[in-house]
């Protein structure tokens, strides 16, 4: 009898003949069912939370005097990961095309945390900003983008604490990732709807005399996107600010 051996291969190496040998047409689709892939694996993350956060609220219920404060923190934290398992259901279905332009509208929005410290404002994205699968065929629209993003820039803007720039400035994009599996090319990221966004705010133009964007990453505990915006002149001692150690 013939034995057979069959040796395992890499991604790196599966990649890198995708690359190579796959079609075009082939090789998007593939891309497609690898971010469906990542998103799925993410909704079991959620499951688990979810399961986590109801127990946990249980607890506190089946004390002799449920303490208002716990409970009221218990129910924030299962609101905020209902609130990001529907957001990845509509993802899934944006990926694949099955949703219409009415169930778009009903994207969730998410929930910014501004933060301004004299001249710099720093805006932290609860996940990675939405990324295109293809150039001509983003899966997410420009309107779906800036409606899931609208409500909190609404909300801190209206309050009239932010820095008005007269000058010109730098928009700085960093996004964070849990593992490095999870890059894609920085152009894939749809940062021109929040960029939009900010300079719709702050009444500038977001021509190259008025507004100089860039884009960085690191690595982190958990994905997601943050971004600074400061005056020109100021990137300088931002960027040794963040090259120093925590």
């Amino acid at each position: 009898m013939v034995s057979t051996r069959f040796s395992r291969i890499t991604d790196e190496e599966l990649q890198k003949y995708i690359e190579k040998e796959m079609p075009e047409s082939e090789r998007e689709e593939y891309d497609l069912r690898k971010e469906v892939s990542k998103i799925l694996k993410a909704m079991d993350t959620y499951n688990k939370s979810l399961a986590k956060n109801v127990n946990d609220l249980k607890l506190y219920f089946d004390e002799e005097k449920p303490n208002p404060y716990f409970i009221k923190q218990e129910i924030g934290k299962l609101s905020n990961t209902i609130r990001k398992y529907v957001k990845r259901i509509y993802d899934v279905g944006l990926y694949c095309g099955c949703l219409t332009k009415e169930d778009r509208r009903k994207i969730v929005s998410e929930d910014l945390t501004f933060t301004q410290a004299g001249e710099r404002l720093h805006i932290v994205f609860p996940t990675l900003l939405p990324r295109r699968i293809s150039q001509n065929d983003s899966p997410i629209t420009s309107a779906d983008v800036k409606q899931m993003y609208q409500k909190s820039f609404y909300e801190f803007f209206c309050n009239g604490k932010h820095h008005m720039h007269t000058d010109r400035v730098m928009i700085v994009y960093t996004m964070i990732f849990s593992n490095e599996k999870e890059f894609v090319d920085m152009d894939n990221f749809q940062t021109k709807e929040v960029t939009d966004l900010i300079t719709s705010w702050l009444s500038l133009e977001d021509d190259p005399k008025h507004c100089t964007l860039c884009m960085d990453y690191k690595m982190g505990e958990y994905s997601h996107t943050e971004v600074d915006i400061m005056p020109y002149d100021r990137f300088c001692e931002y960027m040794m600010e963040k090259e120093q150690p925590n």
